[in-house]
């Protein structure tokens, strides 16, 4: 990396800007639709006395949304809802594939002599893919499952972050470093994670 010229480094800070981008669109927009479920949960759900089963979360909102719009609004939910699980579940196998094949390589040099794409296969094959549909066939339950799902991210969000930081610090040129503004923030968010993580 500190053997990259001038050009190679500028066309990094542009990455670095889109996905700076990106990642603060994601960002605001979760915490607006978070927001708006508490929202709407509070407006909608207690007036009602609704307390949906874990399961029947979407078919409650659903319902909800079809005494105002009919029909349209019932299956506009059932299909928002999937495509917001879909979408969690390729992102998550293709950033969680790519994280795995490239810091495997780091972390343990020798797995550099197998091949990134046979890497990146097992990874998504096994520890994407067989892994969690065999943790799902054994507990049958996927509301349980989401959960230990995400005391697993909340676990290994510390890791990642900080990490990250101490790879950018350390392997970095001047010019491609976080921000003055990001490292302490990427280094609360650690912290913040990781006793999220404990409780």
């Amino acid at each position: 990396v500190r053997e990259l010229s001038d050009g190679e480094q500028d066309k990094l800070r542009g990455w670095v800007s889109q996905m700076t981008l990106d990642n603060t669109v994601a960002v605001v927009g979760t915490f607006v639709i978070a927001g708006a479920f508490l929202i709407l949960g509070a407006e909608l759900l207690r007036p009602e006395g609704l307390v949906p089963e874990e399961e029947r979360v979407a078919s409650t909102l659903g319902r909800l949304l079809g005494d105002v719009w009919g029909p349209v609004g019932y299956w506009f939910m059932i299909v928002a809802v999937f495509i917001g699980f879909w979408d969690t579940v390729l992102s998550d196998q293709d950033g969680h594939a790519r994280m795995f094949t490239q810091g495997s390589a780091v972390v343990v040099p020798a797995l550099s002599r197998i091949g990134e794409a046979t890497r990146r296969r097992i990874f998504v094959g096994v520890l994407l893919t067989i892994l969690p549909l065999g943790l799902y066939l054994l507990m049958g339950e996927p509301v349980a499952l989401l959960k230990i799902a995400g005391a697993v991210e909340a676990a290994h969000i510390p890791f990642v972050a900080l990490l990250t930081l101490y790879l950018n610090r350390r392997s970095l040129p001047e010019g491609l470093r976080p921000s003055v503004a990001s490292v302490p923030a990427t280094f609360i968010a650690g912290l913040f994670f990781s006793g999220f993580a404990a409780y």
